[in-house]
């Protein structure tokens, strides 16, 4: 596991870099080195909880992605979205899997 941020490497089962606190990446389906990878927004869903789900299914389809709080006390503090009155968060995807990624998202949220 990789953070898509910062390229430090962590063991299996940690799955937020310390650092950044945002989503690990697996490396293991990415076609690029992770320096190489542009990384693009997905829109932003209404918390952490959609955000795992929508991950999830990205995963399962051999998307990479990470998750990342849009709002400043979730990344200052540490804070998860989903316990804040409108938190959002956003996921990134590489830009090659941006439109299936949209079309995931599209499916899952409306």
């Amino acid at each position: 596991m990789v953070c898509p941020n910062c390229h430090a490497e962590y063991l299996e089962g940690i799955e937020v870099c310390a650092d950044c606190k945002v989503s690990l990446v697996d490396t293991e389906p990415l076609e690029l080195p992770l320096q190489e990878i542009i990384w693009v927004k997905l829109r932003s869903v209404p918390g952490q909880i959609y955000a795992e789900m929508v991950a999830e299914v990205l995963q399962s389809k051999n998307i990479p992605n990470y998750i990342k709080s849009d709002d400043w006390a979730g990344s200052a503090f540490g804070i998860s979205a989903v316990n804040l009155a409108g938190g959002n968060v956003t996921i990134y995807v590489p830009e090659n899997h941006k439109k299936e990624a949209d079309e995931i998202l599209s499916e899952i949220l409306g």
